[in-house]
């Protein structure tokens, strides 16, 4: 972790945190993230509205009942993360990975998702109406029970997806 000259925000950048617990964490809008790794650390109930998370790797961590909103998450990944019950309102994946990831109860209302993978992504019953999938790799994700009225799935990868 650095802070920034003024001190006013910490940047996370080119750390590395394992088995960690940041559980009700509150961080500054935006934060930046960048290049850090974070391998089976606990997000629970943090606060990380409007983060900029650049280049991370997350694997195994739980965002569950986390508030992630307005956050923009770019050439990130995030690989079998649990975001139960997480706010994800308005938050942007650009070029993410996401595999394996699960969103029970999240909310997911106006996410933007573009490019990436969500291979094998839980995203069952969540209402993806009028996403923008376009080319997404979607393969083996669990869509059962989306609304997906409206979403553009052309060149979206849905091999083995659940429907």
């Amino acid at each position: 972790m650095h802070s920034d000259d003024e001190g006013t925000h910490m940047k996370w950048i080119d750390g590395r945190f394992e088995d960690q617990t940041f559980e009700g964490l509150r961080l500054d809008p935006e934060t930046r993230l960048e290049r850090s790794f974070f391998v089976r650390c606990k997000f629970e109930m943090a606060v990380l509205t409007e983060v900029l998370i650049t280049r991370c790797d997350f694997e195994e961590c739980s965002f569950e009942a986390a508030k992630l909103d307005l956050a923009t998450c770019d050439s990130s990944s995030f690989l079998n993360c649990n975001f139960t019950n997480a706010d994800l309102v308005g938050t942007r994946f650009s070029n993410c990975r996401v595999v394996g990831s699960s969103f029970p109860g999240a909310n997911l209302t106006g996410i933007k998702i573009k490019d990436g993978d969500w291979s094998f992504a839980n995203l069952r019953m969540q209402d993806l109406s009028g996403q923008d999938l376009h080319g997404v790799r979607l393969a083996g994700a669990d869509l059962y029970g989306c609304n997906l009225t409206g979403a553009d799935l052309q060149k979206a990868i849905l091999t083995s997806a659940n429907l």
